[in-house]
């Protein structure tokens, strides 16, 4: 088994400390690759296109040698002039043409083309610090190179040689050997625990909550644990799966932290069981937020905590804190999740619930059967004024209450949930709904309270049907 940190792997080689750059929301993102990059140390300027993560991408997910690949990335990606060596002029830089560049090893700034070797491969000289480099030796190389030797430690943990790396990857055998050998000493893992642990400790001295995050990705069939603490380091841990043993494996360095800080540690997941059993089986006391992404519950988050030596789970939508002009909903629609709670809505069990799915299924069925249930009772509307006007005189309240306005108002709010998911009923409720307002129209409303009559006005005012198409 591996744990490392991304940033050691770097020192292990001698390669460059790159940029912690947040770069823009792309398809070519994928959690591993974006955790890879928002972790190297900030050095490279002047970048605003993704064009590192994607190089990022495309190795880790590459099956074959890396030449062609890189000729791929630096032509086609980057888009660097391709040199024909049979047409020597081609593939010049052009004046002021604003064609992309390669970036210095060193500085990280971009190059300013100074022609090309014999061998027909660009050179540069660097902006900033005029070190002379070519495209073999800028720092997209490099980057590319390390990604392809993190993949190589993949392939190397799930069994196989040195020496099929070495020609599936096309890096060479004691290139990689070296690196291995570096990734797997016990002082670099005693090293990135103690930093890990260390800044732990410093927050929470400092009584600031610990925000440590915990994902998994996978190279073919290695799962790649993923450990980060607020948003800083981050380490990884290479197993044969996802599973409650390797993630309490992954989990293990943290043990060393004292129970009385378990309370101020707060743990981020995706819905995953497993990953939640072995949170749960060593920090009993801390907060972990499940945030789940299959379809059917894409929306929702639970929010496990302990109050008074009592296990709770708070269930709610994953944008409760985000304002409204933020909410993706109004473009996108609702997903399943969110289309079970409102957006200030939430649901507090008691105990430690795992799978809620059942629950929110039932939550929502109830939504529905009331939405359809008093739509259907419409129909009878002057004779539920009536009781419910009876009731309200009989009533010793201080505070004008009429039940018919409020189960209006609930209608109002829940006639969605029949709209999404049982949007068969809408003509028949909408139909209930229009004879019960005509068959108000032929009652005296003389013998109604004033007071009454206004708190049931202003919640017919808001009725509308309840139509799948348009409300």
């Amino acid at each position: 088994m591996l744990f490392t940190n991304t940033s050691s792997l770097i020192d292990a080689e001698e390669y460059l400390k790159i940029i912690e750059q947040k770069l823009d929301n792309s398809q070519y993102y994928s959690r591993i690759t974006s955790s890879i990059a928002e972790q190297i140390d900030a050095k490279l300027q002047h970048i605003d296109s993704p064009i590192l993560n994607i190089i990022c991408v495309l190795t880790v997910l590459f099956f074959g040698t890396a030449r062609d690949l890189w000729k791929f990335v630096k032509y086609e990606i980057i888009g660097i002039p391709k040199i024909d060596p049979r047409k020597p002029s081609s593939g010049k830089y052009l004046r002021n043409a604003n064609t992309p560049v390669m970036h210095c090893p060193v500085c990280g700034a971009p190059g300013k083309p100074n022609g090309y070797t014999k061998a027909y491969i660009h050179q540069y000289i660097c902006s900033k610090c005029g070190k002379h480099f070519t495209e073999n030796t800028s720092l997209e190389k490099r980057i590319f190179r390390y990604i392809l030797l993190v993949k190589a430690v993949a392939m190397f943990r799930y069994g196989l040689s040195n020496s099929s790396i070495a020609s599936l990857l096309g890096v060479s055998r004691n290139e990689l050997k070296r690196f291995i050998s570096s990734v797997d000493s016990k002082t670099m893992k005693r090293r990135i625990d103690n930093n890990f642990i260390s800044l732990i400790k410093t927050l929470v001295r400092l009584k600031k909550y610990v925000l440590v995050s915990i994902d998994t990705t996978f190279f073919g069939e290695t799962a790649v644990i993923l450990i980060k603490v607020n948003h800083g380091k981050v380490s990884i841990y290479l197993a044969r799966g996802e599973n409650i043993r390797s993630i309490k494996d992954a989990l293990n360095f943290l043990k060393s932290i004292e129970p009385k800080f378990h309370s101020r540690l707060i743990f981020l997941q995706d819905g995953s069981p497993r990953i939640y059993s072995a949170i749960r089986e060593y920090f009993k006391d801390s907060i972990v937020i499940r945030q789940f992404h299959n379809p059917d519950m894409r929306g929702i988050v639970h929010v496990h905590f302990v109050y008074n030596e009592k296990q709770y789970t708070l269930v709610i939508r994953w944008d409760h804190f985000v304002d409204d002009n933020d909410a993706l909903d109004k473009y996108r629609g609702l997903l399943k999740g969110e289309a079970i709670l409102g957006k200030n809505e939430l649901i507090l069990y008691e105990g430690d619930v795992i799978r809620a799915n059942h629950m929110l299924a039932n939550e929502l069925q109830r939504k529905i059967n009331f939405a359809i249930g008093f739509g259907m009772r419409m129909r009878e509307l002057p004779e539920l004024i009536e009781k419910d006007h009876d009731s309200y005189l009989r009533a010793t309240r201080d505070r004008i209450v009429s039940m018919v306005a409020r189960e209006i108002r609930e209608f109002q709010r829940l006639k969605k949930y029949v709209v999404l998911y049982a949007s068969e009923y809408c003509k028949e409720i909408n139909n209930a709904v229009i004879t019960g307002l005509r068959r108000m129209l032929q009652v005296k409303l003389e013998r109604y309270s004033n007071l009454f009559l206004l708190k049931l006005y202003r919640s017919l005012r808001e009725l509308a049907l309840c139509s799948p198409s348009k409300e």
